[in-house]
């Protein structure tokens, strides 16, 4: 089917045995019944930024679509959305600043004139609980490596849903991370068993929704897939045209512009994993610079040199072409959450539920220490524990984030090993 060596083949389809069949099963049903009954009813302060935008448009408001924190110290509500929720009848509850393109609230806007807010976060709920109890089976697939039990690996991924600080959150805010997680891992399923074009449509997809996705595209030039390249920039192209003509360009450019306020501000909070917040508490530490460190006298440095130390790792990746797909695609998820403006708990779902992909290149002790190492600084109870010791550095912050450092660091010196060779693939 494909003339380049380098482009992924078909995968074998592993059977699963009995054992993991009922894991799988009982860990998904598990779940969803936790999340369902835990989270039901709650409100979403990130979701909320959806519904917040989608009713302005509604209203026939558009100017209050993108409006900055009115604190960024702490993220909290845009001013002028507080009447808004006031009018909505939740005038006590939080509403992060929409960050999302414009399309998405032109096409939320009519279903939030027809249900509650609490409503339209039900909605989601059941959606975004479903496609996360699909990811340790997808995360497992993509991998799929031949010397651990699948089951084992089901019970490993479950385990994170249940305790880590990456699917609380997600679940607490019923972030649209969840979906574009789930769009990354159909994507890279999909192409793995050589639907180049529809895997190029799905990223772009996801890239519509968010920018960071297109990063995920290098995989695309790795394996010199020019099908899945030309399709997902071709895709994204129609997707920004049919935006900007049913959004208009001075909507996209107030949203680049909100990017751009975000993108200055260091924000410290115990869950933004993110080498930026590292390197700035380091600076403010060191310096003993008299500001309460809340990232707003951040040196310029501090944002720049991760950006391009993500630049590093994606030409590493890209130069890598017998680095085996599931090992790449783990490398790029890790370094676009440490490395990015902002690296919140729940961008490292993805991460996580890509663990499996270790025992494809490391031994069953080492691959086993390092997800042990996981499960055990991202789950919920050690961010609680840590939450007593916030000065002078946030230790919530720098536990997880210099794990997840270690493995990037590991995982790029280990493609560039000499024992690296195409049987990997």
């Amino acid at each position: 089917m494909f003339t380049l060596k380098t482009t992924p083949t078909p995968q074998e389809r592993q059977p699963l045995d009995v054992f993991s069949k009922i894991v799988l099963a009982l860990g998904a049903v598990a779940f969803m019944a936790w999340a369902f009954n835990t989270f039901w009813g709650g409100w979403a302060p990130d979701l909320s930024a959806l519904y917040i935008a989608g009713h302005a448009y509604d209203i026939g408001a558009p100017d209050l679509v993108y409006q900055p924190a009115s604190d960024p110290r702490d993220n909290s509500t845009p001013i002028a959305w507080k009447q808004l929720l006031q009018e909505l009848g939740e005038a006590d509850q939080v509403a992060y600043p929409y960050l999302y393109p414009p399309m998405l609230a032109k096409i939320a806007a009519p279903l939030t004139g027809l249900i509650s807010p609490r409503d339209f976060f039900k909605i989601f709920l059941v959606a975004q609980v479903t496609m996360l109890a699909s990811m340790p089976w997808l995360g497992w697939r993509l991998a799929a490596p031949k010397n651990v039990s699948p089951g084992l690996l089901f019970l490993i991924g479950y385990l994170f849903l249940f305790t880590s600080i990456a699917s609380y959150t997600a679940l607490v805010h019923n972030q649209l991370q969840i979906t574009i997680s789930f769009l990354i891992l159909l994507t890279f399923n999909l192409y793995r068993r050589g639907f180049l074009i529809t895997a190029g449509v799905l990223l772009a997809l996801a890239a519509s929704l968010k920018l960071s996705p297109a990063i995920f595209g290098i995989l695309f030039l790795k394996d010199r897939a020019w099908k899945a390249a030309v399709a997902a920039v071709s895709s994204g192209a129609v997707f920004l045209a049919v935006s900007v003509s049913v959004a208009g360009w001075d909507m996209h450019l107030a949203w680049l512009s909100l990017l751009d306020w975000a993108d200055h501000l260091t924000i410290i909070s115990k869950i933004n994993f993110s080498l930026e917040v590292l390197l700035y508490q380091s600076w403010h530490t060191l310096s003993g610079a008299t500001s309460l460190g809340i990232g707003l006298d951040s040196p310029a440095w501090t944002a720049i040199a991760p950006k391009i130390i993500l630049g590093l790792v994606l030409i590493s990746v890209a130069s890598r072409q017998k680095t085996p797909l599931p090992l790449a695609l783990l490398t790029v998820a890790l370094a676009t959450a440490l490395f990015g403006p902002l690296g919140w708990a729940h961008y490292f779902i993805l991460p996580l539920v890509l663990l499996p992909a270790l025992f494809l290149r490391f031994s069953n002790i080492e691959a086993g220490l390092w997800i042990i190492a996981y499960l055990i600084t991202f789950s919920y109870s050690s961010y609680q524990h840590l939450s007593d010791f916030e000065r002078p550095l946030t230790a919530t912050t720098w536990v997880p984030t210099l794990v997840a450092l270690g493995l990037l660091i590991r995982l790029v010196l280990r493609s560039f090993s000499s024992s690296e060779s195409a049987s990997d693939m």
